[in-house]
């Protein structure tokens, strides 16, 4: 039986496990149209609460933990919504910025980012687009563009 592989979209609410050596993550997903959180497992060069991310892949069901989405490829952005952006500063990812420095940061500075009172990046230095591919299991490259 041949499986078709979907495409999930959704932020990250949860990093499980990340193995920086490997990339092997285990990631639970806010998705649309979904009222329970999703959980994903594939490979990520880095993760972050608040984060974006593309999956493709497929569903499996584990006999230990249940229904899971297992990306062969998965693709993440910095989120660019006020909670995405709040989440992802209070994750632990950036050093000295916790979840109260975020919200406070967020609260007083984005309006302001938002009202065109702070340069805009250019595409120049948009954060890229990260990428693992995998075959299945066996073997996993990183492709990174800008």
């Amino acid at each position: 039986m041949e499986t078709t592989a979907e495409a999930l979209t959704g932020s990250i609410e949860r990093v499980t496990l990340h193995n920086p050596d490997s990339g092997f993550a285990v990631l639970r997903l806010k998705v649309k149209g979904r009222t329970e959180l999703v959980s994903v497992v594939g490979h990520l060069p880095s993760a972050a609460e608040g984060e974006y991310v593309e999956a493709q892949g497929w569903w499996v069901i584990d006999k230990e933990h249940g229904q899971q989405f297992k990306a062969t490829t998965m693709r993440t952005t910095h989120p660019s919504s006020p909670e995405g952006i709040e989440k992802y500063l209070g994750s632990g990812f950036i050093k000295g910025i916790g979840p109260h420095f975020a919200k406070k940061l967020v609260q007083d500075q984005l309006p302001r980012y938002q009202q065109g009172r702070f340069p805009r990046p250019t595409a120049n230095y948009a954060h890229p687009r990260r990428e693992w591919v995998s075959d299945g299991g066996t073997r996993s490259t990183h492709r990174a563009w800008s």
